[in-house]
């Protein structure tokens, strides 16, 4: 019972990776597999081109009979967007953007039957919020010093790794910082290796932010533009008492 009981918790409390990422990497690898056979038959250019099907394209596409029924061209017409765009290029609203007005805390009502959504907006505000006074700060010092939010103190110099995917992982060495737009449960297996991290987006309350202070490894989030800033082998001072990150080649 003992270790039922631990294997248990483990899928709970990790189930971002151990039922999402594990799940989504065998799925992965069978869809490549397959890929490479219809690659071989000359029904797709390449195997990767399959992982932008879907489920009932693939199927098709594996039943010789139904095979041709299937328009190749859009799915390569996926693979080519999902290839050439990336969250960044996402709208800010969708629609008219008139029609949206930006909402406040202090629109929702005081009665309890609101605290859960008052609670929810104040978390949603500390990890997306962005520090309004260094939109118009001068880029050319930005280039030396990038401001973000201190999530957890101690100082770290090393070097940095740009990292835009979970592909990119095999490129960390040992004391090596962490320079992403976002974490998630995928780079838990990489945190032993990191000295700090910093990252584009989130607040005290962002996935970045718990792990660093489980690791006690200084971090700055939110700083909107280390990835853009901040060149794979720059060597960088992390400050995770003041919110900055230094560059200093």
């Amino acid at each position: 019972l003992l270790e039922d009981a631990r294997t248990m918790n483990r899928l709970r409390d990790e189930r971002g990776l151990y039922t999402d990422v594990f799940a989504n990497g065998l799925a992965r690898r069978a869809i490549l597999e397959a890929g490479s056979r219809l690659a071989q038959r000359g029904l797709l250019k390449s195997r990767e081109t399959l992982l932008y099907a879907s489920v009932e394209e693939m199927v098709m596409l594996l039943d010789t009979g139904d095979a041709e029924k299937v328009d190749i061209t859009e799915i390569e017409r996926r693979q080519e967007f999902c290839d050439t765009h990336s969250l960044e290029d996402a709208p800010l609203t969708i629609g008219d953007a008139s029609h949206y007005d930006v909402p406040s805390i202090d629109d929702i009502p005081t009665s309890d039957a609101f605290l859960p959504l008052r609670a929810l907006s104040v978390i949603m505000n500390e990890i997306y919020e962005n520090d309004e006074d260094d939109e118009h700060s001068d880029e050319s010092n930005q280039l030396a010093k990038i401001q973000g939010q201190p999530v957890n103190s101690g100082v770290y110099e090393g070097v940095a790794r740009v990292i835009n995917s979970v592909d990119d992982f095999s490129r960390i060495c040992q004391g090596d910082i962490l320079v992403a737009r976002s974490t998630t449960a995928s780079y838990n297996v990489i945190l032993p290796l990191l000295g700090a991290i910093v990252t584009d987006r989130g607040g005290q309350l962002s996935h970045a932010a718990i792990v660093a202070r489980e690791f006690g490894m200084p971090a700055v989030v939110g700083t909107r533009e280390a990835t853009r800033l901040i060149k794979d082998g720059d060597k960088i001072v992390v400050n995770g008492d003041n919110g900055t990150v230094m560059i200093i080649k």
